[in-house]
């Protein structure tokens, strides 16, 4: 199975986008969701679709946690309408739950689980850090979550 990681704000307008188009009619947005159909550029998508190296990487490092997915029923029922489980964290974990990088149920990763992971990262010693960027994916993946904190973070699917 492959991932699919874009932006938040790119997947919430192409989401709106595609609503408009399935609604057919007119679209009311401005700008008119059938003259925006390409409004971001190509950084929009992590380029790997596998990440469970990376995961097992951040993991080790601290910058990411294991844990069970929260079942639907501790969500209330306006909670699931605002689809409050797409962004759900494990009380006391900090960083990036990485259950959220191993299924394509359209997670949302935040700004604020991006912001602990990096910081995590931070905490690494420069040595290990510099061997572990030679690695172009992971030094990809470093630079897409700098980028995706100025996106609302990244939605995973």
């Amino acid at each position: 199975m492959g991932l699919d990681l874009t932006w938040a704000d790119a997947a919430a307008v192409m989401r709106r986008r595609d609503e408009c188009w399935e609604a057919g009619g007119e679209c009311d947005h401005q700008p008119s969701c059938r003259d925006d159909v390409e409004p971001f550029p190509e950084e929009i998508e992590f380029p790997y679709r596998q990440l469970d190296d990376v995961a097992k990487i951040m993991e080790r490092l601290g910058m990411g946690y294991e844990g069970a997915i929260l079942p639907d029923e501790v969500f209330s029922e306006s909670e699931m309408r605002e689809e409050a489980w797409r962004w759900q964290r494990l009380p006391g974990k900090t960083g990036i739950a990485l259950f959220k990088l191993r299924s394509n149920d359209r997670w949302l990763v935040t700004v604020p689980e991006i912001d602990e992971a990096l910081a995590a990262y931070a905490a690494v010693p420069e040595r290990e850090r510099a061997e572990l960027e030679t690695g172009k994916k992971w030094a990809a993946w470093i630079e897409w979550l700098r980028q995706s904190r100025q996106h609302g973070g990244f939605e995973v699917e």
